[in-house]
């Protein structure tokens, strides 16, 4: 970029959680190519940036008062890291500054410059140079609501961008300090053993308005140690899921910690699990040939009284046509399918059901050994199958060269969603294609789950199912570029079971399936 133009609104006008800006989107911003290239601004991402420490000096003048750093040819990084390109300075960096201070009245600071520079106080945009035109700004403390005495945060950040002149001056009255940062930590272990767990994923969410947002992710040590570290002041929470054979007894309550940084003096925040004795139920779906069958509802009910029986779960048969009861207490059980138009049950005899008393019916301890299968033959009328797909807000062919037609949908928020699920549909066009079911979509937490919902008569053979943080699955090549792919053999997100998107900024869906339709 040589262009010289001023591009502000960039970011947003608030500090990210990491201490880094937040993208604000490519629209209205021309001097920007993307949230996938400015991600790697301030991140160190392979064979695109990588970062190293350093420092800039800010000199004292006693006269003034104040504090001056006067940076004309400003290249810091000359034959370091990735190099010059053959160029005669290293001109494509970025810089970031975390500092502290007390604040006082009278105090200010001031930028001027022709790089993108952005200065945050208290976590707020309060000087935006986006773009290379060259500008000089000023910013009145007094005018932000800061209270004296209070303790406060200053961050700038600095990109050159052009294989031109470089350089950013930076005055102020604030005797700046190192910004402080804070660790939480604590122990994953057996409750009833008191040996550490290994490998337990523990998640760090913090508190924006009243609002948890998901933060970061750890895995526990072969200790049961868990860290996180470099945490700016703040309110957070630190928990975790609890799967079976699991249960957690520590800490009570709903089993999260509640922690405000700084504390006053450092916890320890535990986390305490027993091994419960659970039985699975399991088997396979076949038709008449013992192949497997995809997509279809098997029933588990448990027995409440001498002839009354209570629907407890119910699962979707997968591309292998297995389905499994985990977690399951002692007791009598019958397992059923949903019957389906086109299709003649041969086995289970009698009822076409299971019955099966735990413990000693069960398909495996902890775990599921193979066990109740079902067979199904088809009848004999017409068929044919056709490619479906959820619709959505964004078009496959948006984002690759493929003619294949299909949607996504996102970014979602936290709710629940029914998508129509369309078959034949070509050119993205509803009209050209049929209504064939519904996908439902569940996103509360940091859980995403999606089922599909085919209207009666109509057979899902195959699924595919992408659960992520772009429109569709994707790579990064050597140069940082996206490059997306609609296959769905690269969609391979759980049917019908809770996906963890603790980890995504934003989050996307896409939902294909092979549908078998009666014929007319």
């Amino acid at each position: 970029m040589d262009s010289d133009t001023a591009d502000t609104g960039i970011v947003l006008s608030y500090l990210g959680a990491d201490l880094k800006p937040v993208y604000a989107g490519q629209t209205g911003n021309p001097t920007t190519h993307g949230d996938v290239y400015f991600s790697m601004w301030f991140n160190d991402a392979y064979s695109y940036n990588v970062s190293a420490p350093g420092s800039i000096a800010f000199l004292y003048d006693s006269a003034a008062g104040s504090y001056t750093f006067d940076g004309p040819g400003f290249f810091p990084l000359d034959n370091q890291l990735l190099g010059n390109d053959g160029l005669s300075h290293n001109y494509n960096f970025t810089m970031e500054m975390h500092a502290a201070f007390t604040y006082k009245a009278g105090q200010t600071f001031s930028c001027a410059g022709g790089d993108d520079v952005w200065v945050y106080i208290d976590n707020r945009l309060v000087i935006d140079l986006g773009g290379d035109a060259e500008r000089a700004v000023s910013v009145d403390l007094d005018r932000l609501g800061l209270t004296e005495g209070g303790r406060y945060g200053l961050d700038l950040f600095f990109a050159k961008r052009r294989t031109s002149e470089s350089g950013f001056t930076a005055t102020t009255n604030i005797p700046l300090e190192p910004r402080e940062s804070y660790q939480l930590r604590g122990y994953k272990y057996n409750g009833a053993t008191g040996e550490p767990i290994n490998g337990w994923p523990i998640y760090l969410e913090y508190l924006k308005g009243s609002e948890w947002i998901s933060f970061k992710s750890t895995l526990t040590g072969t200790d049961g140690l868990y860290v996180f570290s470099d945490l700016p002041a703040g309110d957070y929470r630190i928990k975790e899921y609890a799967e079976a054979p699991w249960s957690q007894v520590y800490p009570g309550g709903d089993g999260m910690h509640y922690v405000t940084l700084p504390e006053e003096s450092p916890g320890r925040y535990d986390f305490r699990n027993v091994k419960i004795t659970a039985y699975s139920i399991r088997g396979t779906k076949y038709d008449a040939e013992r192949k497997p069958l995809a997509g279809f509802t098997i029933i588990l009910e448990k027995q409440s009284g001498t002839d009354t029986w209570t629907e407890v779960a119910r699962t979707i048969t997968d591309a292998n046509g297995g389905y499994c009861f985990g977690g399951l207490s002692d007791g009598v059980y019958r397992v059923s399918e949903e019957k389906r138009t086109g299709w003649t049950q041969l086995y289970p005899a009698g009822d076409g059901k299971h019955i099966v008393t735990l413990p000693e019916g069960a398909s495996g301890k902890d775990d599921c050994a193979p066990d109740y299968d079902f067979m199904n033959t088809r009848n004999s009328c017409g068929f044919h199958e056709e490619t479906a797909w959820a619709y959505g807000n964004h078009e496959n062919n948006d984002y690759t060269n493929s003619s294949n037609w299909g949607w996504s949908n996102g970014p979602i928020k936290p709710g629940i969603y029914d998508y129509p699920l369309y078959a034949g549909a070509g050119q993205n066009d509803p009209n050209k294609g049929m209504l064939v079911g519904h996908v439902h979509v569940e996103y509360a937490g940091a859980h995403v789950t999606v089922t599909y919902k085919p209207f009666v008569g109509i057979e899902i053979i195959e699924t595919h199912l992408w659960i992520g943080d772009k429109p569709l699955p994707y790579k990064i090549d050597k140069k940082g570029a996206v490059k997306y792919q609609s296959a769905p053999g690269k969609m391979n997100a759980p049917v019908g079971k809770a996906f963890d998107v603790s980890a995504f900024a934003d989050v996307y869906v896409a939902a294909h399936a092979v549908v078998r339709i009666p014929n007319d």
